[in-house]
C-alpha cells in the first residue's frame, strides 16, 4: 500500500493498494469496481480498479486472477492513478510504502517473504 500526503500539510491525502487476489468475503473500499479488467503499465495481467473518493481517497487495484507473488514497478501504478484522475495528483508527496496483509480472520500460514522499495 502507498500513502500520499498533500504538499502543504502532513495529512493523508490518498492511499493506493495492490491486491494479489480478491477474498470471497471482503472487498476494497468503493462498493464496486469502477473499472474492470484494466491493463496497467508495470503490472502483469488485468486489474479491476476500485475507487472511493471520500476523504482520504482510496484506490485499489485488484488482480482479476489470483497471484501467489508479484514483482512490479510501483511507479506504473502511481502514474496510472494520476493519468486516469482516480484521486491522486502529481503534486502529492509519497509518504509511506509498505507490504503486508489485511487479516480479517484466520491468517494461519501467511508470510511476507520479501519486500523491497527502491525510490528514485
Amino acid at each position: 500500500m502507498i500513502w500520499r500526503a498533500m504538499q502543504t500539510a502532513h495529512r493523508l491525502a490518498s492511499s493506493v493498494s495492490v491486491w494479489l487476489f480478491m477474498p470471497s468475503d471482503r472487498q476494497p473500499r468503493g462498493g464496486a469496481p469502477a473499472y474492470r479488467s484494466q491493463k496497467v503499465d508495470g503490472l502483469p495481467g488485468s486489474w479491476d480498479v476500485w475507487i472511493d473518493y471520500s476523504d482520504p481517497a482510496c484506490i485499489s487495484y485488484v488482480s482479476t486472477t489470483p497471484l501467489e507473488k508479484l514483482e512490479f514497478d510501483l511507479n506504473g501504478v502511481i502514474k496510472d492513478a494520476v493519468t486516469n484522475d482516480y484521486g491522486i495528483t502529481s503534486s502529492m508527496y509519497l509518504s509511506v510504502i509498505f507490504g503486508g496483509f489485511e487479516v480479517w480472520g484466520g491468517g494461519n500460514g501467511l508470510q511476507l517473504k520479501a519486500f523491497c522499495a527502491n525510490v528514485l
